[in-house]
C-alpha cells in the first residue's frame, strides 16, 4: 500500500518535471505530490522506495553488501586486537632480550673471577709441590724418628734428644 502511495507521488513529479507540460499542470503535479506524499521528504520516499525494491536481485545484493560491511568491520576488530597482542608481545620479548643480555653479562663476570681464582689456585698447588719436593729439615729429622732411611743426599739427622724430665 505504503509503495503505491510513494509510486504515485513519483509519478504526480514526473508530469509536474516534463518538459511539454503547462504551467497549470506543473503546479497540479506538484500540489498531487504534496498531498499524496503527506509531507514525507522526496530523499525519503526515494530512499524507501530504493531499499523495498519489488526485485530479489537487488535485496539480495544489499543483505549481502550488508554481512560483507559487517565481516570487514568484524576483520578489523580482530586485526586491532592482534596489533595490540603483537605490541605486548614485542615489549615481553625486548624486555627478556634485555634480562638475557644482562645475565650473560654476569655469567661472564663469574667465569672470570672464576678462571683467576682457578689459575691462582693451580699456582698455590705448584708452589705447595715444589716445596714437598725440597728437602725439608723437619721430614728429615721426621724420618730418623720414624725408623726410616734418610733419602740420598739429605744431612745427617741430629741425635735424638732425651726426653725432659721434671
Amino acid at each position: 500500500m505504503e509503495r503505491d502511495k510513494w509510486t504515485t507521488a513519483i509519478r504526480c513529479l514526473e508530469v509536474a518535471l516534463h518538459p511539454g507540460t503547462r504551467d497549470d499542470e506543473v503546479l497540479a503535479g506538484v500540489n498531487g505530490f504534496r498531498r499524496t506524499a503527506q509531507g514525507t521528504p522526496l530523499s525519503e520516499i526515494c530512499a524507501e522506495l530504493a531499499g523495498a525494491s519489488g526485485e530479489p536481485e537487488t535485496r539480495d545484493l544489499r543483505h549481502r553488501l550488508d554481512r560483507e560491511r559487517q565481516n570487514q568491520l568484524a576483520a578489523l576488530a580482530r586485526l586491532r586486537q592482534a596489533e595490540r597482542l603483537i605490541r605486548a608481545l614485542s615489549e615481553e620479548i625486548e624486555a627478556e632480550q634485555q634480562s638475557f643480555a644482562d645475565f650473560r653479562a654476569a655469567s661472564a663476570q663469574i667465569v672470570d673471577g672464576l678462571r683467576h681464582e682457578n689459575r691462582d689456585l693451580r699456582g698455590a698447588l705448584d708452589r705447595a709441590s715444589h716445596a714437598a719436593l725440597r728437602p725439608s729439615r723437619f721430614r728429615d729429622v721426621l724420618a730418623a724418628a720414624l725408623g726410616e732411611p734418610a733419602p740420598p743426599g739429605a744431612p745427617p739427622a741430629p741425635p735424638p734428644r732425651h726426653p725432659w724430665t721434671a
